[in-house]
């Protein structure tokens, strides 16, 4: 993971994503439902993505390049393109936490 993040995994576009930085907090709750979407459009278009914070490790430096205003701050990054299989990186295959551990539900 280290050097295939090192190298933003060779994606071949990366969206950044920005909010104001005086943002309230309600605005993340509209953030992430557009970087879902986001991402679940790509995936309908035959593109993958990858939300990852190497994209936005040095989110200072990425300032200048992306024009963007002192106003401003890089929140996340989405790595676009397309999946290699052969790739160890895609390799990986992580096991997921039972739902009730992590989910209550009342009634």
């Amino acid at each position: 993971m280290g050097k295939a993040g090192a190298n933003l995994y060779n994606a071949q576009a990366i969206v950044y994503l920005t909010l104001p930085k005086d943002y309230p907090d309600w605005s993340l709750v509209d953030w992430g439902a557009f970087s879902e979407a986001l991402v679940l459009s790509v995936q309908d278009a035959g593109v993958d993505s990858l939300p990852d914070y190497e994209f936005v490790k040095f989110a200072n430096d990425l300032m200048a390049p992306l024009k963007l205003t002192d106003d401003q701050q890089v929140v996340m990054g989405v790595g676009l393109g397309y999946r290699d299989e052969d790739s160890l990186l895609n390799q990986i295959r992580s096991g997921r936490m039972d739902t009730k551990s992590i989910l209550t539900i009342l009634d």
